[in-house]
């Protein structure tokens, strides 16, 4: 590599698929759309898309054994079939690619400068709710341009002004607890299941009730004032890889509020090794096209096999329940599913040291900005974990005060 390029790798969470080519700095920052269509979301599981055309050479990916989806007319989705990372956008007119920026290694530009630039948002109107776009406006800081918004296609549609417009316009009037069971679907329609969150909070609320421990018994999974499903922001490699998304967001179900589409003798599993058991056995023909990649010896994360959405992420060391990934639940309200979600906007990430270091550093401390000003502008309570560590970290500091 010259002093005046820079290498770029496109790689899959299981690393049998790796692209890597030489990028002049001055053609840097690649600019790259995030598309919030529900095809999108619900194709990767992440509230939305991000892809850039591919500056390397077409061949190595034409010929590299990736799966591939029939996604349009127009473009066809390369996946690993192994692991389910979605990589690559293939023009079906012409063979060029637009890799998923999800799958692009965090290197660092060496002035510092930006690597990737995501400047347009596109199909945000098929959200309801205006989906990532509130925490995805400005996702380089207040020094770079903010993104463009449109409601369909890119300069095709009307151009969203944010955020006089949005959502107050569009908003869904469903409300938090009217909604009883959300479909969870890919785009394909291969998984097809079903969560109970009605179900789910009334549980949580007779829980309450009785006087059981609260936090030890649906702390891992539910809001204890609203009984709703947390909603998480998460960076981490893995997960970025796994579903080529550069964030992702999970919410985190006990399996036994999980159900078939259309129950029979056997219900759906109620801990992760009967899961991945009737999954890897392949008796059950309800889990349809869902399948799995270990990526440690005691995780399994649950895909599409056909069109590559993530679905899942279990671990063994939680048996009874899921993370759930968010942009393939069908919430009557929009892609945040308000209805049955309370999300942590505003947070410090878990595993956001994956992101330090390289040209996605700027995007996280951006990212987190923005949801917690999208958080405070919309009257959003805190995530009650936040606030009993902040209660704990202000006492600490009362004691430390005391002893002085």
């Amino acid at each position: 590599m010259s002093a005046d390029t820079l290498t770029l790798t496109a790689r899959c969470l299981c690393n049998s698929h790796h692209f890597t080519t030489a990028v002049p700095l001055s053609s840097l920052p690649l600019h790259a759309t995030a598309c919030h269509c529900s095809s999108c979301r619900h194709i990767t599981g992440a509230l939305y898309a991000a892809d850039t055309p591919w500056p390397g050479d077409a061949a190595p990916v034409r010929d590299s054994g990736l799966a591939s989806y029939p996604f349009s007319d127009r473009l066809t989705l390369r996946f690993c079939g192994k692991c389910g990372t979605a990589m690559f956008w293939e023009s079906r007119k012409n063979g060029t690619y637009d890799v998923f920026t999800g799958a692009l290694d965090n290197v660092a530009h060496p002035d510092g400068g930006l690597v990737v630039r995501i400047a347009e948002h596109g199909f945000v109107g098929d959200t309801v709710d205006g989906g990532a776009v509130g925490w995805l406006r400005r996702p380089h800081g207040e020094a770079a341009e903010p993104a463009r918004v449109w409601l369909g296609r890119r300069g095709e549609s009307e151009e969203v002004v944010w955020p006089e417009k949005w959502p107050a316009e569009l908003s869904s009037e469903v409300k938090a607890g009217e909604v009883e069971e959300v479909p969870v679907r890919c785009r394909c329609g291969g998984v097809d299941f079903v969560l109970k969150a009605g179900e789910m909070q009334r549980q949580s609320r007779r829980a309450r009730e009785k006087g059981e421990e609260w936090g030890e018994v649906h702390g891992r999974t539910l809001d204890p004032e609203t009984q709703m499903g947390v909603g998480t922001f998460d960076p981490c490699d893995s997960c970025r890889l796994g579903a080529g998304v550069d964030f992702f967001h999970w919410t985190f179900p006990f399996l036994r509020f999980l159900s078939f589409k259309e129950e029979g003798e056997r219900g759906f599993p109620k801990t992760t090794e009967e899961l991945w058991k009737a999954v890897e056995g392949g008796e059950e023909k309800r889990f349809g096209t869902l399948g799995f990649y270990r990526s440690s010896e005691d995780v399994q994360r649950y895909f599409c096999k056909r069109c590559s959405a993530c679905v899942f992420y279990a671990t063994d060391l939680s048996p009874d329940l899921v993370d759930l990934a968010i942009g393939v639940l069908r919430a009557p309200d929009g892609a945040r599913a308000e209805s049955i979600i309370f999300w942590n906007f505003g947070e410090e990430m878990f595993y956001r040291e994956d992101m330090m270091g390289g040209w996605r550093e700027g995007m996280l401390r951006a990212v987190e900005k923005e949801a917690e000003k999208w958080r405070v502008d919309r009257g959003y309570p805190k995530n009650w974990r936040r606030v009993k560590r902040e209660e704990e970290a202000s006492g600490a500091g009362m004691k430390r005060g005391d002893d002085a």
